[in-house]
């Protein structure tokens, strides 16, 4: 009788073993899963992890959207209580024209204007086909709110 317990005890036993090894392969395949696919979610930026300087490529993105955001403004969001100047006039001078994403847009009709607080031109297809020669959307300074 004594050798009946004692085999039920080892099978008992065994039994717990083997779901102790499946839960730990469970926990080691999870692991490995989330850290490959959080690999491929968040590519790691060495130079920003680190607090260092902004990366090449942080840098040509903010780029990429200033140059966006100028050539992304058109007649929808001109502010047009104002007419829009004479090219004439716009050959004289930068021309405000409007606000979008929170900084000011000038008409110019160079790329490089002499305006002080004025940067990122870009050539604009709407207002280029309205005045038949190029015109350049310049971003101005921050809206004060």
């Amino acid at each position: 009788m004594p050798s009946s317990i004692f085999s039920d005890a080892s099978v008992q036993s065994s039994v717990g073993m083997n779901d102790v090894v499946e839960f730990l392969g469970l926990v080691i395949v999870f692991a490995l899963v989330s850290k490959a696919t959080s690999a491929f979610m968040e590519p790691e930026d060495p130079l920003a992890a680190s607090g260092e300087k902004e990366s090449k490529v942080a840098k040509q993105e903010k780029a990429l959207a200033t140059r966006r955001s100028a050539t992304a403004f058109g007649w929808l969001h001109a502010d047009m209580r104002v007419p829009l100047p004479s090219l004439e006039e716009l050959r004289q001078a930068c021309h405000f024209i409007g606000e979008h994403e929170n900084r000011q847009v000038y008409l110019c009709t160079t790329e490089q204007p002499d305006a002080e607080g004025l940067d990122s031109c870009e050539l604009s297809d709407d207002f280029t086909k309205h005045y038949g020669t190029n015109i350049y959307l310049c971003r101005g300074r921050p809206v004060q709110i």
